[in-house]
């Protein structure tokens, strides 16, 4: 690609090629500069030859990265992105993700309850129901991440019962949905939360399930 000319096919190509570096990095090396280095090269060039369909990986990929990585001024910025695109192609799906990365950095970064708002905002547009467009093809269902966090959150500013059934309602959602990855998420952060209100049996349970 170095040595071809410069064309919107040939920049499709590389935005392939970069988003598929960035994924196989996170799986050999962990969250390294390089796979920020391989989106954000996706980014530059998605930018230069206008908004392309693969934007959204993108801004997903590098969300997941910096939330992984506590940069959280960086994730919010991407989350904001990803609400905007989602309002400019009235995309419900990416409304959804929008509120979650927002939700995810802004409860870290300055206030829960505002994190809890974005995320309130995910549950409520995400609909099991609905034929989901899968850009991405890895990792947790939204809905489930949305239900779990939220639930992790609510236990922090002092909601131990409210965190607890919407924890559950994470499990059973992911059961519906029959999605391994998911249930996979569900299971360890019941069980996190289960640790913090103390109540052991039921986080070595829920540790023994997803073991199996």
């Amino acid at each position: 690609l170095s040595v071809t000319v410069s064309t919107p096919e040939r920049a499709r190509q590389e935005i392939i090629l970069q988003t598929s570096l960035a994924r196989t990095l996170l799986a050999t090396k962990g969250f390294t500069k390089e796979v920020e280095q391989a989106y954000e090269r996706a980014l530059e060039l998605i930018t230069s030859v206008g908004e392309m369909p693969q934007l959204f990986p993108v801004l997903r990929g590098l969300a997941s990265y910096y939330v992984l990585r506590s940069e959280n001024e960086k994730g919010k910025q991407i989350g904001e992105r990803i609400l905007e695109l989602a309002e400019r192609l009235d995309d419900v799906d990416m409304r959804v993700e929008g509120h979650l990365v927002l939700g995810e950095n802004i409860a870290t970064l300055t206030s829960v309850h505002l994190g809890l708002e974005h995320l309130e905002k995910a549950i409520a547009l995400f609909d099991p129901k609905r034929q989901r467009v899968r850009r991405l093809g890895l990792g947790s269902n939204p809905g489930v991440v949305a239900l779990i966090v939220s639930a992790l959150f609510l236990w922090m500013i002092g909601f131990p019962e409210r965190a607890r059934k919407r924890a559950g309602e994470a499990i059973g959602l992911a059961q519906k949905l029959e999605h391994p990855f998911s249930l996979s998420y569900a299971l360890f952060h019941y069980g996190l939360l289960n640790l913090w209100l103390g109540n052991f049996q039921i986080a070595q349970e829920r540790a023994r399930a997803l073991m199996d």
